[in-house]
Parts: C-alpha cells; sequence; structure tokens
C-alpha cells in the first residue's frame, strides 16, 4: 500500500479537495455535506481555516483565532475552547475556499469575511449557550439515563 499523505498530495498536485467530517466547524462547514479545497500554507494569518494533524495523529480542520511567535491558538467555529500550540510544522493545508453545494465560496469572498469577524467575535456568547445546552440535558434527562443508581 502506498503511505502517501495529504501533505504530499498539496505538495505534488497544489491542492487537494476533501469532505470534512465532524461538526467543529459548523455551521460554516455541513459533517460530510460541504467539500473544502485546500491549498499549500504560505502566510498563515488570522481567520484562516487550516488542517493539521495533533500529535495524537487526528487530523483537524479549525480556524485561526490567533497568530503568535512560534505558534498559532486554533478554535473550531462550533466551539468556544481554545487550542494553542499548534505549530506550523503540524499544518499541512489552508482552505483556499469550500463548496456549498454547487457553489464555490472562496476565503476572500466578502459574505465570507462577515461570517467568520462576526462568528469569531461571538465566543464569549457561545460558551454560555454551551454550558446552558449541557445543564438543560441534564436537567431533563429521562429517568433511566442518569447514570448511577441506588439499587
Amino acid at each position: 500500500m502506498n503511505n502517501i499523505s495529504y501533505k504530499d498530495i498539496i505538495e505534488e498536485k497544489g491542492m487537494y479537495v476533501a469532505t470534512p467530517i465532524g461538526k467543529s466547524m459548523w455551521p460554516m462547514l455541513r459533517n460530510r455535506v460541504d467539500t473544502v479545497k485546500l491549498v499549500k500554507p504560505i502566510t498563515l494569518k488570522k481567520y484562516d481555516v487550516i488542517l493539521y494533524l495533533r500529535k495524537n495523529g487526528q487530523y483537524v480542520l479549525h480556524r485561526i483565532i490567533k497568530v503568535r511567535k512560534n505558534d498559532f491558538i486554533l478554535s473550531g467555529d462550533n466551539q468556544w475552547q481554545k487550542e494553542p500550540g499548534i505549530t506550523q510544522d503540524m499544518i499541512i493545508g489552508v482552505v483556499d475556499g469550500f463548496y456549498r453545494k454547487e457553489k464555490y465560496i472562496k476565503n476572500n469572498n466578502f459574505l465570507y469575511k462577515m461570517y467568520y469577524h462576526f462568528w469569531t467575535r461571538i465566543k464569549f456568547i457561545k460558551k454560555f449557550i454551551f454550558i446552558l445546552k449541557r445543564l438543560i440535558k441534564k436537567i431533563f434527562r429521562p429517568k433511566g439515563k442518569q447514570g448511577s443508581s441506588d439499587e
């Protein structure tokens, strides 16, 4: 079996098109529905969406929310937690744009820029919403699903 990586494909072909799996980049990317075009990362900046390889071997597609001298801080659009310590050598590609149905939305599209500026500024509200949702689920969980029992 050929052990070619995403990074190798991007290096050789100049790009890689993939369908993301997961909900961390919702609402921008819908799980197993939308498609992203990844290109070679050159100069990364705040708000870029990158594909990187975590130390545990997991591929992740998240947005840069802060550029630091030696690393980046990332977060998924559907998350409030920050992931610091992502270094240049972990980065495989950067999203050039994505396909929503038949339409290609480039990462410099005006409406897309408005979306990510708004969405990244409401992180504190999203944290509150996530905590509230978890609390509501815990309160209204059916009786048989509470966890331990006294029997």
